[in-house]
């Protein structure tokens, strides 16, 4: 049984990591123009669209930790939303193409309008396979999907001419089954954990923190 003091140190973590992502998350919101907060419920479940969620800054710090972004890669956030990572990615200050892919209008058009003096961020309104660019290289997805949707998602990275750039990180992974079963692709599971992590503090991020992996297409060079 843990000790009192054990018990308070556990919570005082817990109270750190809590205020530290609230103050990172809205500091980075009102630099891109608006703070991001709340999820929103999908009006085409029928389509195999999820809610429309918001990743935290700390978590994307994580995620992206050892990913080096060449000066040609193009960045695609597969189910933008509010567009949390492409402030991410603009924040970086990269140069690259940045393209948001969002299957509902009204949310496609709001983050079209708040991002709009970033001549490089590109929102597409659509089913997100059927307009994955052809450039496409470094793909982000926070289980905008259902599994029979990300089975298509699959079968379009395929067809993509950048196989020997192509990665795919995918946050809160539910459907991750459909690239393990697929002997065409790697995966690598992230230990989003920082180093010199207690294990109590190990056990409070992994509760804040979503399985992560990085998908990549096997015999293409990397």
């Amino acid at each position: 049984m843990a000790s009192l003091s054990q018990i308070l140190s556990n919570l005082r973590f817990r109270l750190f990591l809590r205020g530290r992502v609230q103050t990172w998350n809205l500091a980075y919101d009102l630099r891109f123009g608006e703070i991001l907060r709340g999820d929103i419920q999908t009006r085409f479940s029928e389509l195999g669209a999820e809610r429309s969620s918001n990743v935290s800054y700390y978590a994307l710090s994580l995620i992206f930790k050892g990913e080096t972004i060449a000066a040609d890669d193009v960045l695609v956030d597969v189910g933008c939303g509010k567009g949390r990572m492409m402030n991410w990615w603009l924040s970086m200050r990269l140069p690259n193409q940045i393209v948001g892919l969002e299957l509902d209008p009204e949310i496609a058009a709001h983050t079209r309008h708040r991002l709009r003096k970033h001549p490089n961020v590109t929102i597409i309104t659509g089913d997100g396979p059927e307009n994955l660019p052809t450039n496409g290289s470094l793909f982000f997805l926070y289980n905008p999907f259902q599994k029979s949707v990300v089975g298509r998602f699959k079968e379009r990275i395929l067809q993509l001419p950048r196989g020997d750039k192509i990665r795919i990180y995918y946050y809160y992974c539910l459907h991750i089954d459909v690239f393990e079963n697929d002997p065409r692709f790697s995966i690598e599971y992230l230990d989003l954990i920082p180093d010199g992590c207690s294990a109590r503090r190990r056990e409070t991020l992994e509760r804040f923190l979503e399985p992560a992996a990085v998908i990549r297409l096997k015999g293409t060079g990397r």
